[in-house]
């Protein structure tokens, strides 16, 4: 193995900023001398980082700097400013042979424009592997969106980047689609998605001390203001369903909805048609809880980026509702993986539910469907990521390469790129 010193800097913690890590950094331990962590501080010495990533502390060529804060600046462009300086400071502190940035929206015109002005000059020549998540590049729809777009574009020329991997595909589909000059420097890179034994639904709902008989559908994970939980709530109430059918709450709810609970649906959890489990979720309680699922409500109020537990959900054999925008309607049009409905009409989502849940007797999981998720594992996540380091390092991938191409190849032609 050639020597090489590679540096993942993560800005952010818990969620899937955590998750690219756990992911990423044993990876990175095989094919590089020494691999530097750069997180906060803070982040290091949360309860959770001990329990997801406590154990990379072990490796024996991994070490941790510490020295990255998050910015207290309150105007918005000396935020972003010091969000980049960030990482020009941690890449002159380690001097690196190839950078990471598992969360790198926050600096696609930072890091750049930092270059171009001299203070980042020192890190010309470091590969630079960016995962975007976010409406980046090729985003239309406002004026704001195309003058930032045009300018993350035109900055690409300093070479800062040496990749952008998009977790969400139909962001790279439209660069291919509009022959954008960059699209030879980016690619589809997905979301790792843990993908364990399925488990029997009565089992899981024994597991999770949830009543054996009937149909479930639910909303799983952080119930937080993205999520549509009062829609949900209000079109599962008006959708006259069986007595027996029932609706799960599995993730912590914020306030206002745990107050939207217990103003309005009291006779629902007195029913023991809404079964609430207000908590942190475990790995094994969330893969419970899919699990235990007829049908997963995976509707967002306002987000048209990609869902990581609705590939859970699909990865636990579940079919998926969905609200009418974004990365998820795409999946949905294009895999028949559920029913798209309009969140803001009750009428409307909660004759979308019946249907879907009556559906969700006969859903089977399709070849196209097993090569999505295919794709979303952590495994070829890790892989297709890591490929240009591979290159420097002198190692290859562990496991062929699956790119989203492969995946369309399953689907028949008119609806491989439905939205």
């Amino acid at each position: 193995m050639l020597s090489m010193r590679t540096l993942v800097f993560e800005q952010w913690q818990g969620g899937h900023y955590f998750n690219y890590l756990e992911c990423l950094v044993p990876r990175l331990a095989t094919m590089s001398s020494e691999v530097v962590v750069a997180i906060t501080e803070d982040a290091a010495s949360t309860e959770l980082f001990n329990h997801q990533l406590g154990h990379l502390r072990s490796l024996p060529n991994v070490r941790f700097d510490l020295e990255t804060r998050v910015p207290d600046e309150k105007s918005a462009a000396r935020f972003r400013r010091r969000l980049g300086l960030n990482v020009v400071e941690a890449i002159l502190r380690n001097t690196p042979d190839y950078v990471f940035l598992p969360s790198a929206d926050e600096q696609l015109l930072a890091l750049p424009l930092l270059t171009m002005a001299g203070t980042g000059r020192g890190i010309r020549g470091t590969p630079v592997e960016a995962v975007v998540h976010y409406k980046s590049f090729t985003a239309i729809g406002t004026t704001r969106e195309r003058l930032v777009s045009a300018a993350q574009c035109a900055l690409l020329k300093t070479k800062v980047f040496s990749r952008l991997n998009f977790v969400n595909f139909l962001q790279f589909e439209d660069a291919v689609s509009r022959h954008l000059p960059w699209v030879q420097m980016a690619r589809a890179a997905g979301d790792p998605v843990p993908q364990p034994p399925r488990f029997g639904r009565g089992a899981a709902r024994r597991a999770l001390g949830l009543e054996s008989s009937g149909r479930y559908v639910g909303m799983v994970g952080g119930l937080d203001a993205r999520k549509a939980v009062p829609a949900a709530l209000a079109a599962f109430k008006a959708a006259k369903l069986a007595a027996s059918d029932r609706f799960l709450l599995a993730g912590k709810l914020i306030p206002e909805y745990r107050t939207l609970v217990q103003s309005q649906y009291r006779d629902l959890i007195h029913d023991g048609r809404l079964v609430l489990l207000d908590r942190f979720l475990t790995d094994e309680e969330l893969t419970n809880a899919f699990a235990a699922l007829d049908l997963h409500c995976s509707v967002y109020s306002d987000f048209s980026g990609l869902s990581s537990l609705m590939l859970k959900g699909l990865a636990a054999g579940i079919p998926a509702v969905v609200a009418d925008q974004g990365w998820s309607r795409a999946i949905v049009s294009r895999f028949c993986v559920g029913r798209v409905a309009d969140h803001r009409n009750t009428e409307s989502f909660a004759h979308v539910l019946k249907v879907a849940l009556d559906d969700s007797a006969n859903y089977q999981q399709t070849p196209a469907v097993e090569r999505l998720l295919q794709f979303h594992s952590i495994a070829n996540f890790v892989e297709g990521l890591v490929q240009q380091a591979g290159v420097l390092a002198g190692k290859p991938p562990l496991t062929p390469i699956l790119p989203w191409s492969w995946v369309l190849e399953a689907l028949p032609q008119d609806q491989r790129l439905l939205r």
